[in-house]
């Protein structure tokens, strides 16, 4: 099953990086649009595709159609000291790859992976179909579907061993964006998969998902980066021989990506709570997205899951909030994250929490190493993880918490400020407009649930 081995370095030297192979049986959506055959056709495309009360989508879509395939996977297995431990599946949203979570460059400040891993949790991510060394099969296949049915079988695998040689008997699936509608997707299909859901960047209602595709500036990825994505091989080593095998990566114009660092900027970062150098590096290592998945995007009711679900989305983020989480006039919701708690009904505990100056990509912000250990504290706290037994785990935890948020402002108010963008105070939290998140510490009990914020972080528990 573990075929072939690529050569990769990672931002933590305990990680191991295989190509496995994946049988696919399932039923995805058949388009009944061709790729786009030129630019201009994209901008049509994206045009349909946002315009209020647009059908593009069911438009698009004739039907279903069997997929019986095979497909080579990328994974990145970062194993914990304890080879019994809970296992994080990490899924990685659009435009990245698996070195999302472990990124290429201050692994101390922005390596998910290495945080799980200090904290007892091992971790497995993957290049998802049709990005990083991931198979790259014709666009039209690469959608929501696929997805779903890929993380099913790597799911299946892990808790058999046949994929790392351990039985991984807990696994929690941890999501950003479109990462986090295949989780959330994949539990709406089996509800007893995943032992728990930690959704990242995203919310239900998504009112800012036509803002995010229009902002992407899409282009043919062949086209507007031949070097990448144009006609050529990858070449992979195979563990066992040590041979080498060239694998196409030829694109079809199905395949799309944004067109620049400023793109970027705005799908993904919270203007100027970021650091150049890490925008940089996202855009030279940014992925792609296919039609499909665009068209196939969204979210599921899951009525028969009951683990805990955790959504974390940044203050700021623009496809799953528009800018602005607290924008809930007129809502009974504390922030849009929190609409996430309908399509899980039987949860057995949904939380939510808000890290400010944040945008779509929260795990590439000074705020991340804050966020992350949040997410750990709260995996201990509902049984996944470290025995509760020891609270001095949970005060260590917070006071590392305190220390990082201190840390984290300090690094907000020294990072240069884009050009005639205003540079905040450490005090100062984003503007909420009309609703606005607690600028000061703070706690406030409402009936079903009850909210904690903060200057760098609010959160809010039901159930």
């Amino acid at each position: 099953m573990l075929s072939l081995l690529l050569t990769a370095s990672t931002a933590y030297a305990a990680c191991m990086t295989q190509m496995v192979q994946v049988p696919v049986n399932t039923m995805i959506k058949s388009l009944s649009m061709p790729p786009p055959a030129n630019e201009s056709m994209v901008v049509g495309a994206v045009q349909s595709l946002v315009a209020l009360n647009s059908n593009a989508t069911t438009m698009s879509i004739n039907g279903s159609m069997p997929l019986n395939t095979t497909f080579n996977i990328n994974t990145v297995y970062c194993p914990a000291a304890n080879a019994s431990a809970p296992l994080e599946f990490l899924i990685h949203g659009i435009g990245f790859d698996s070195t999302y979570w472990n990124f290429p460059i201050m692994p101390q400040n922005y390596s998910y992976s290495m945080l799980a891993n200090d904290m007892g949790y091992s971790t497995f991510a993957i290049d998802r179909l049709g990005t990083g060394n991931s198979s790259h099969p014709m666009s039209s296949v690469v959608q929501t579907a696929t997805h779903v049915e890929i993380v099913r079988q790597l799911t299946m695998m892990l808790r058999n061993g046949s994929l790392t040689n351990t039985t991984h008997d807990t696994i929690v699936h941890v999501g950003h964006s479109y990462g986090s509608a295949i989780s959330n997707a994949l539990v709406a299909q089996y509800p007893t998969i995943s032992d728990g859901l930690v959704l990242t960047g995203y919310s239900a209602k998504a009112p800012g998902l036509s803002l995010f595709f229009a902002g992407s500036d899409l282009q043919i990825a062949s086209q507007a980066y031949p070097d990448r994505f144009g006609s050529g091989m990858l070449k992979m080593v195979n563990s066992t021989s040590g041979t080498t095998t060239n694998v196409s990566k030829n694109l079809d114009n199905g395949y799309l990506i944004t067109s620049n660092a400023a793109a970027d900027q705005l799908l993904f970062f919270d203007t100027p709570y970021f650091d150049e150098a890490v925008l940089e590096a996202a855009e030279r290592t940014k992925q792609t997205v296919t039609v499909a998945e665009g068209l196939t995007i969204g979210n599921s009711m899951a009525p028969k899951f009951a683990g805990p679900v955790y959504v974390v989305t940044g203050s700021d983020d623009l496809p799953y909030c528009a800018g602005n989480c607290y924008a809930v006039n007129g809502t009974n919701l504390t922030s849009i994250p929190q609409d996430v708690s309908k399509l899980f009904p039987m949860s057995s505990k949904f939380a939510t929490y808000i890290p400010l100056k944040t945008g779509h990509a929260v795990q590439l912000h000074p705020t991340a190493m804050q966020t992350d250990m949040q997410i750990h504290k709260w995996l201990a706290m509902n049984g996944i993880g470290m025995s509760m037994n020891s609270t001095m785990v949970i005060s260590g935890m917070s006071s590392m918490m305190s220390s990082m948020s201190m840390m984290s402002t300090m690094m907000t108010s020294v990072i240069p400020a884009a050009a005639g963008a205003p540079v905040s105070s450490p005090a100062m939290t984003p503007s909420m407009g009309a609703s606005s998140a607690p600028a000061m510490a703070s706690s406030a009990v409402t009936k079903g649930s009850m909210v904690a914020s903060s200057a760098s972080a609010s959160s809010t528990m039901t159930k």
